[in-house]
């Protein structure tokens, strides 16, 4: 007599679990949008690479191997979709924003990131919430002098995070606009 071969039993899918972020976590990605705003404030939504429109920062020395370096202004820099997913990160060509950058910061600026670079990065609570506020101020104030043509530039969640870092500043500072 055969004897029908059973069906192989399949392995439930487990989804995978979200790691849940700690505190630092949150307030670094706070800090990384909130200064991702300031550089494409402040440069005018201009890719330093090919002078279009700019919707992201680039860090010219990479955030996570570069620790010291993330919240540096001066490693930021702003650049458009294409410049950033194929020019940068498929590529890897790097030279022409190397040399723009030194060009927008100069050479002892570029030198002095490097030195900077040496140091070991600051992540405790008390530094981050420090941090966040200094850079919410410095975006409060760089939104007041930008012009109406840059601000209407920023997307939706950036003017919400705009919104949220002048109520928070002046909370901070004990009064209200």
């Amino acid at each position: 007599m055969i004897h029908p071969v059973p069906k192989p039993i399949k392995a439930e899918k487990k989804k995978p679990t979200k790691k849940k972020k700690t505190p630092e976590a949150k307030i670094i990605e706070e800090i990384d949008l909130i200064d991702s705003d300031i550089c494409l404030i402040t440069n005018g939504f201009v890719c330093i690479l090919c002078g279009g429109k700019a919707s992201f920062t680039h860090h010219f020395f990479h955030k996570k191997s570069h620790g010291v370096l993330r919240f540096e202004p001066d490693n930021h820099c702003p650049v458009c979709y294409s410049c950033h997913r194929y020019q940068i990160h498929s590529k890897g060509d790097t030279e022409q924003l190397r040399d723009n950058l030194i060009r927008r910061i100069g050479r002892e600026g570029f030198d002095r990131l490097k030195e900077l670079d040496k140091d070991l990065a600051n992540r405790s609570i008390v530094y981050l919430r420090s941090e966040l506020f200094y850079k919410q101020g410095v975006l409060v104030k760089v939104a007041e002098v930008a012009s109406e043509d840059v601000l209407c530039m920023m997307t939706g969640a950036a003017q919400k995070r705009l919104g949220k870092a002048i109520k928070d500043y002046d909370q901070q500072r004990g009064y209200a606009r």
